[in-house]
């Protein structure tokens, strides 16, 4: 039993992050495709994040068919020093490979109650790769392997993001396949301890035990993790712990 659990655990483990990443990545670009075909900007609105020694806001993000991305009503802040601070003000930007440019900003320095204001017209020009589905649209964390995913977890601690999201869909790619193997043992235990009750018992106690792994994952991640109640690898294993408490329980009563 053992043995069949580690084996689907495997070809879990290899699905998940062999197969399905490339045919949900092959998915999203069929859609996107789509989209353009239909004249369907991908655009995000009121979005915030950290450049550099910057914080950024934008108006509205859209995609252009040439790569670049294009950035409406920009503000930049950045904190020169305690109680002073200087603001760049941007119709609009643009951003490729790295390079974000603002053009002619207007300029706001705030120390203590004073505002200075000043116009320009040359460029503010930041170079900070970024991950571009931070802008846009984010992608389901099918499309990413693991490897991806810590990648993008490292991208998101950069730039001052909390990928709590990110950590929790990481750590889900191997709590899930390690529950297959949970699953057969704690499932051989409770066929044994419930034996005499015949095979209906069995059934209905395989349907309850699939609905509370189930309900306790939603439980685990969505809530719990999401929310910071708990550590997000705590949240995407904590199913499996609630599994194997019920197997030691299980093989007590054997015993």
């Amino acid at each position: 039993v053992a043995f069949a659990g580690l084996v689907v655990s495997a070809a879990d483990f290899y699905i998940i992050e062999k197969v399905q990443p490339p045919m949900a990545q092959a998915y999203q670009k069929l859609f996107s495709e789509l989209g353009r075909i239909a004249y369907r900007p991908t655009f995000q609105s009121d979005v915030t994040i950290k450049i550099d020694r910057y914080t950024a806001s934008f108006g509205s993000v859209q995609r252009h068919q040439d790569g670049v991305i294009g950035l409406n009503d920009v503000v930049l802040t950045e904190r020169i020093r305690p109680n002073e601070w200087m603001y760049y003000h941007a119709e609009e930007g643009t951003y490729k490979d790295g390079v974000w440019t603002f053009y002619k900003p207007r300029i706001r320095l705030l120390r203590g109650d004073d505002l200075e204001v000043y116009s320009t017209e040359e460029e503010v020009v930041i170079n900070e790769a970024i991950r571009i589905e931070d802008l846009m649209l984010p992608p389901p964390p099918e499309t990413e392997t693991a490897a991806e995913l810590w990648k993008s977890i490292e991208q998101a601690r950069k730039q001052g993001l909390n990928p709590v999201g990110l950590l929790i869909e990481y750590h889900s790619k191997f709590s899930t396949s390690a529950s297959c193997v949970i699953f057969a043992l704690t499932s051989a235990l409770a066929a044994m301890w419930l034996s005499r009750g015949g095979a209906f018992s069995g059934l209905l106690l395989s349907l309850g035990l699939v609905m509370l792994y189930y309900n306790a994952h939603i439980i685990a991640t969505q809530i719990l993790g999401r929310n910071g109640m708990v550590d997000p690898m705590l949240a995407a294993w904590l199913p499996n712990i609630l599994y194997v408490a019920i197997g030691l329980f299980a093989f007590w009563r054997v015993r």
